[in-house]
């Protein structure tokens, strides 16, 4: 049985460009550190409680979260923080 390529685990030389490329690209980290915030603000829909079987009665707790959403971010002089507007998209 042949290995998929899309499968195959990448070269040490090959993952430690791809991790320099990522965190140089400012748009990246803005996307990791907001992947960071939502699994931690959500972790309850992620992880199952110990105790949890397949067919569950009850319904997950999914109250909103207490904090505002920033991301880490400042707004700047408008409503929506300049670095999330994509100039490519803007009219």
């Amino acid at each position: 049985m042949n290995l998929s390529y899309q499968f195959t685990k990448p070269s040490a030389e090959n993952t430690q460009i791809w991790w320099k490329s990522v965190l140089s690209n400012k748009l990246s980290r803005i996307n990791i550190a907001k992947l960071i915030y939502f699994l931690t603000e959500n972790e309850n829909l992620i992880k199952q409680p110990p105790d949890a079987t397949s067919s569950s009665d009850s319904a997950p707790d999914i109250s909103p979260s207490p904090r505002t959403q920033t991301y880490g971010l400042k707004p700047s002089r408008g409503s929506i923080p300049r670095i999330l507007i994509n100039p490519s998209t803007s009219i």
